[in-house]
C-alpha cells in the first residue's frame, strides 16, 4: 500500500468537528523546560513542533503546553520524538537534557478539546502518518491544523490525539488563552530528569525499552 502524502487542514476548515471533554481530575504528564512553570503555557515561537508554533487570525502567537496521558507518553513525546525507526542502537547526550524537568498535573476542570485520535481523523479522512505521526520535517505543516482548529473555534481548550510512539496512551496540547495555570493543578515536580533518582530511572527504562543510550555523567543517581 502506498503511503499517503502529509496534508494540510481543508480550506475552508469545516465550522464543526469532532471534540472531547477530558473530565476534571484527570492526571497529566509533562516534561518541560525548568524555565517554565510546569503549568503554564510556553510563550516561545523558537521551536517547531507537531502542533506548534500556532497564531491567532490577527497574527499573534498563541502560547501551548504539552502533555501526555501517562509519564512514558510525555517521555516518548518529548525527549524521545526524534528517535527513527529501525534497528540501530542509538544514543541522547545527557547535556541536551539538563535543562528538562518532569511534572505530573491534574485537570481542575473539565476541557473541551479538538479530537485528531481515530474519530477526527476519520472525520476528515485522513491516517495518522499524514498528521499525527509524521517526522519532523513536515511539522511546518501539521501545526497547521492545530491553528485551523483554533482559528475556528477559540472557545476550545486544546487538542487531543494518539501518540504513535506510545500507542494508546493519549497527547494533549493546550491553548494558553483557554487554559491558564488555575485549570492546572501541580501533583507532582518540577523533577530534573537526570537527577532526580525515581525520574531518572522511569527516563533510562524507557530509554532501554526503545534501544535508546543515554550515556551518564558525573552527578546522576545510579
Amino acid at each position: 500500500m502506498a503511503v499517503k502524502p502529509v496534508v494540510g487542514p481543508p480550506n475552508p476548515f469545516p465550522a464543526a468537528f469532532p471534540t472531547d471533554v477530558l473530565p476534571a481530575g484527570t492526571a497529566l504528564h509533562r516534561v518541560h523546560a525548568k524555565a517554565w512553570s510546569a503549568n503554564t503555557a510556553n510563550p516561545s515561537s523558537r521551536t517547531q513542533y507537531r502542533f506548534s508554533p500556532i497564531f491567532d487570525a490577527d497574527n499573534r502567537l498563541v502560547p501551548t503546553l504539552y502533555a501526555g496521558a501517562t509519564q512514558p507518553c510525555a517521555f516518548m513525546e518529548t525527549v524521545f520524538r526524534g528517535v527513527a525507526d529501525g534497528g540501530v542502537q542509538q544514543s541522547i547526550r545527557a547535556s541536551k537534557l539538563k535543562d528538562r524537568v518532569y511534572s505530573e498535573l491534574r485537570t481542575e476542570r473539565a476541557l473541551r478539546l479538538a479530537r485528531l485520535d481515530g474519530v477526527g481523523l476519520a472525520f476528515f479522512r485522513i491516517e495518522q502518518q499524514q498528521v499525527t505521526a509524521t517526522s519532523s520535517e513536515f511539522y511546518a505543516i501539521t501545526a497547521r491544523w492545530c491553528e485551523a482548529f483554533y482559528r475556528t473555534d477559540p472557545t476550545l481548550d486544546g487538542l487531543l490525539w494518539v501518540s504513535h510512539r506510545a500507542t494508546p496512551a493519549r497527547a494533549y496540547l493546550f491553548f494558553g488563552p483557554s487554559v491558564q495555570p488555575k485549570d492546572l493543578a501541580i501533583v507532582q515536580g518540577p523533577a530534573a530528569l537526570l537527577s532526580d533518582p525515581p525520574t531518572w530511572r522511569a527516563l533510562k527504562d524507557t530509554a532501554t525499552q526503545i534501544r535508546v543510550r543515554i550515556p551518564e555523567f558525573g552527578g546522576m543517581p545510579s
